[in-house]
């Protein structure tokens, strides 16, 4: 599953799972479903200038909702099996996903995609999961099977990073803020 707070009233939290998105207003004290998403949430993103937008990553579709998760809509997306969800921290108008077939990036909202040039080696065909850098912005970390990589500018070139894990599978990243 996976967990989101809102990042202007830190009592308002979300979370995806199996059963779809669930919200609680209270600190999690009680929950109520979001939206009618009924898939498997896998990644959820709080556009940090507007929290009452919301995008959930649920099996093959990507979903916006724009009044805190009342009702929602699914955005059309070139990719299959969307894996993670990330919003640039300076724009929420840019939108990230990794998904089964690489990573996508849109620059108006959701409205057009581009898929970024990018070529794991360590035989896993799909990234993993994808983060932002708060203090950076124009920064961007994907991991991908064996490897991680970063973006010093915001998804147009890309660069593995050694970090002295052979052999391990990177499935997550925390960035600090």
């Amino acid at each position: 599953f996976t967990v989101a707070i809102d990042p202007q009233t830190n009592t308002n939290l979300y979370v995806g799972g199996s059963t779809g998105l669930l919200r609680s207003t209270n600190n999690g004290e009680s929950w109520t479903a979001a939206t009618t998403i009924n898939r498997n949430v896998t990644e959820i993103a709080i556009n940090p200038e507007n929290p009452q937008t919301v995008y959930a990553a649920a099996n093959n579709q990507l979903y916006r909702s724009q009044d805190g998760g009342e009702s929602c809509t699914i955005l059309s997306h070139p990719g299959q099996q969307i894996y993670s969800v990330a919003l640039k921290p300076n724009d929420p108008n840019t939108i990230y996903t990794a998904s089964w077939d690489g990573l996508f990036i849109s620059r108006d909202g959701g409205a057009g995609w581009s898929k970024a040039q990018i070529q794991a080696t360590s035989g896993n065909n799909s990234p993993s999961f994808l983060r932002t850098d708060p203090r950076r912005p124009e920064a961007l970390y994907m991991g991908w099977g064996l490897e991680l990589f970063i973006s010093p500018d915001a998804g147009n070139s890309w660069f593995a990073l050694t970090i002295g894990t052979p052999g391990l599978t990177i499935n997550d990243l925390a960035v600090d803020a």
